[in-house]
């Protein structure tokens, strides 16, 4: 386990935040072709919910196929495991 300072890891969840509105951006734009199953798009972070903080989360979404990752019905998810 590392320690980071308060404001590497706020920089970090802003990244990652940024990072999934790019990449959602980019998909409705040019969806994966080589994608052979539809997966739910992941929703845009609202503030206040951790999802971006769980290790958890992929680029398709929770890696449990919680469909309600990243949306306010996900705040106290039972499987929420912190990065760092």
């Amino acid at each position: 386990m590392h320690e980071i300072s308060a404001e590497s890891y706020e920089e970090l969840r802003v990244l990652r935040s940024k990072f999934a509105l790019i990449r959602n951006a980019v998909l409705e734009v040019a969806p994966d072709p080589v994608a052979t199953t539809a997966t739910p798009s992941v929703v845009k972070e609202i503030p206040e919910i951790p999802c971006c903080d769980c290790a958890h989360l992929t680029p398709n979404g929770c890696s449990f196929d919680i469909p309600e990752a990243q949306t306010t019905e996900a705040r106290g998810c039972n499987l929420f495991k912190e990065l760092f």
